[in-house]
């Protein structure tokens, strides 16, 4: 399976957060990572980021989305709204964009 990047977000300063799967040695992945415009212009990732193989996504997200509510809750967190951040459905499932 080759890389597919599921969302983009802007840092500023020509570097952006990329959310991707992947794949590596027969294993899935998702991957947070840092990427900067290097000296040619073109996107390149950086080391700085986290790797988190799909069995684990689950849990991953709930803690993600256990943190915002947190952030939101003691004020922490600007322009965003649960809601926004991880839309659920009535059962109470994120619902993918």
């Amino acid at each position: 399976m080759p890389d597919r990047t599921i969302r983009t977000l802007p840092k500023g300063d020509g570097e952006e957060l990329r959310i991707s799967l992947s794949e590596y040695k027969g294993h899935a992945f998702l991957n947070i990572r840092q990427w900067f415009r290097n000296r040619n212009g073109s996107m390149q990732p950086t080391q700085k980021g986290v790797t988190v193989p799909l069995r684990l996504l689950p849990d991953f997200a709930s803690g993600v989305s256990q943190a915002a509510t947190t952030a939101l809750q003691e004020g922490r967190s600007h322009n965003a709204t649960v809601t926004n951040l991880f839309p659920q459905g009535d059962d109470g499932e994120v619902i993918e964009r």
